[in-house]
Formats: C-alpha cells, sequence, structure tokens
C-alpha cells in the first residue's frame, strides 16, 4: 500500500495507515494470522502484513441460540445507516463482531417447521440465499463442534446429526460443551413437536417430575368482584409466549381494578364480546422457563411459568405426542439456562 512504508530500520516505529481497495471497506492489517496496527520500536526482520478487506454481501449465516428458534442472517453493506430484508418483514439490530459491524437479521421459526426451508433477501439490494432451514444449521454448528469439514459434512444426509463421543467431548471447553448440549435439546424439542402437530405415532419416553412448578392461584378471602380467572398456557410458537385468560363480567370497570405482570400494569385483549379476555406474556426466552411470572387480576394472583405448562401436560390425561413435547421443552430450557450461564 503506498500509504504504508516498504522497509523499516530497528529505529523505526511505524504505525499502519488503513489501506484502500475500490469496492471494499479497510477492516485491519495482519500477520501470521493476527492483528497488527504497526512495527515497534527496536523490531528486526521481516515482517509480511496482509490487508484484510470487507465488501458488501451476507458474511455469516448461523442457528440463534438467544432464546428464540431462528437463523440469524449477518450482513454487510458499505455506507448504509439501515437495512430492512424480507419486504422489511424481519427483526435487525447492528452487531460488532472482530471491529466490523454488521446487520443481523433473525428468521424465526416455528419448532414444528425446523426443516422448512426459508428464503432470504435484503430489500433493494442484491443479498439474498434460499433453502435455508433451522435443521440444516443445527447440523451445521454440531458438525463445526466435532471439527467436521466440508467435504464429511456434506457426505450426511440431510437427518444426519453429528454427534460427540464422550472423549470429543471431554476436548471442548465448557461453554462449547453447553453449546452442544443445548443444540441436541433443540433438535429433540423441535422433532417432537413436528410429530406432535403431524399427528405421526410416538412413543412415551421418561419423563420429569416438575410438580414443584405446578400453578398456584390464590383468590381473596370473600371475593365479590366480576373476574373469574380461568388458567394459563403457553404458545409454543417461533417466540414462545404465555397467555392468561380470564373473563369479566359488565360490572368491571378495568380503571378500577389491578392488572399487572410482576407488579407491572398491563392491558388485557378482549378475546371475543363475551367477556373473554388475555393478558401476553410474550417473547419468553428458553432459558428464562422455569422463572415464575406473577399474574394478579383484581382478586386473583397467579404464579405460573414455562415449566408449569410442561407439568400440566406431563402429569395430565394428555396425548404421549404432547407429553413428549413438554419433557424436550423442560430440557431445552434447561440446556439454554446451563448455555447462558457459562462465560465465553
Amino acid at each position: 500500500d503506498d500509504d504504508n512504508p516498504a522497509t523499516y530500520t530497528i529505529e523505526d516505529a511505524v504505525t499502519f495507515k488503513a489501506a484502500t481497495k475500490d469496492g471494499y471497506d479497510f477492516v485491519k492489517w495482519t500477520s501470521g494470522g493476527n492483528k497488527i496496527t504497526g512495527i515497534v520500536l527496536g523490531s528486526t526482520g521481516d515482517i509480511t502484513v496482509t490487508a484484510n478487506y470487507i465488501n458488501d454481501g451476507l458474511k455469516y449465516v448461523s442457528i440463534s441460540l438467544d432464546g428464540n428458534i431462528g437463523v440469524n442472517f449477518y450482513v454487510y453493506v458499505r455506507g448504509e445507516d439501515t437495512l430492512t430484508a424480507n419486504g422489511n418483514s424481519l427483526p435487525v439490530i447492528k452487531r460488532t463482531i472482530d471491529g466490523v459491524e454488521y446487520f443481523r437479521f433473525t428468521y424465526a421459526v416455528s419448532a414444528k417447521d425446523y426443516q422448512n426451508e426459508i428464503d432470504f433477501a435484503v430489500d433493494g439490494k442484491d443479498i439474498s440465499a434460499d433453502n435455508i432451514s433451522v435443521r440444516y444449521y443445527i447440523r451445521k454448528e454440531l458438525a463445526n463442534l466435532k471439527k467436521l469439514d466440508d467435504a464429511a459434512f456434506n457426505e450426511l444426509g440431510e437427518n444426519d446429526y453429528p454427534t460427540l463421543t464422550v472423549e470429543e467431548k471431554a476436548l471442548l471447553n465448557a461453554k462449547q460443551q453447553a453449546e452442544y448440549d443445548l443444540l441436541i435439546s433443540l433438535k429433540d424439542y423441535c422433532e417432537s413437536a413436528r410429530i406432535y402437530f403431524a399427528k405421526e405415532q410416538a412413543v412415551a419416553g421418561a419423563y420429569s417430575d416438575l410438580s414443584d412448578y405446578a400453578a398456584d392461584i390464590e383468590l381473596e378471602e370473600e371475593y365479590n368482584g366480576g373476574i373469574t380467572l380461568i388458567g394459563a398456557t403457553l404458545v409454543l410458537e417461533s417466540e414462545t409466549a404465555i397467555n392468561v385468560y380470564f373473563t369479566a363480567d359488565e360490572s368491571v370497570n378495568f380503571d378500577d381494578i389491578t392488572v399487572t405482570v410482576n407488579e407491572e400494569s398491563v392491558t388485557p385483549v378482549a378475546v371475543n364480546e363475551k367477556g373473554l379476555y388475555v393478558i401476553k406474556i410474550a417473547n419468553v426466552k428458553a432459558r428464562n422457563l422455569g422463572t415464575a411470572f406473577v399474574v394478579v387480576v383484581d382478586g386473583y394472583t397467579l404464579t405460573y411459568s414455562g415449566y408449569g405448562y410442561a407439568y400440566s401436560a406431563i402429569s395430565g390425561d394428555y396425548d404421549v405426542r404432547l407429553k413428549n413435547v413438554a419433557q424436550a421443552l423442560y430440557d431445552y430450557g434447561q440446556k439454554a439456562a446451563g448455555y447462558f450461564a457459562v462465560g465465553a
């Protein structure tokens, strides 16, 4: 690069300037694969440095492990402050990795649809990807942990998941081990959900005792308000949510009663014209499925968690397929909590 010296002496201290290349942004200088910003005084010998650049495009694709099921698309576009994708239907944040700021789009997917292929396209740009699935990237991340090269990975069938032996897993650091456990549990949860909704045959498994997570409902003594609490359920879509249902008769004025979730006021949503209402607790992360929410509706207090739903399904008179989903959901939540509890 013309702005940087081609030679140096032991008496020189050199700070490298950014390099330039048409159509690209400069990222960093490296030497031997390591970032280098210059040459310190007193250095000797030949030093080979390489300019690293980045151009517009889709740079990374990964499975979403931050709570919801989906695929993350990391896009770089020079000189843009904002970007949208898929008709401005995907959430986007800016994420900095190794000093480069990317637009990260997340395509959320329901567990039951984890095998379905999805398409991605940045609006107004020639940047896209197709035939992407959650299943593929679970398999790809497992292959990376197993250190399979592309040739070995491509020899696997689309339903083959790379697994680690005890010895292979022991070679991973604690974060990688937790990631492996999380990916396996995510795969099992997605597959159990697919079987449930497809009404395929299933065999009962071993179920955990989740009685400690049973929902708890308290009612004020001699309560005579117009509210009747019906119960709560878990919405198992791409974004896990808790819905709390109750009825309110014509005497109820919501301005005069308490409706809170964890002591924060919320607004119930009318479900129909017959007095049925729902309180929606959105975006319950997998790692927080065991966290109890305290819902107060006038004279009622409900304590409920995602694991409370799993307990009800496992302990109740339900189809074995639903019980398997509930158990897999519990396992997934446990592994997600473990993964995020481990430092990088």
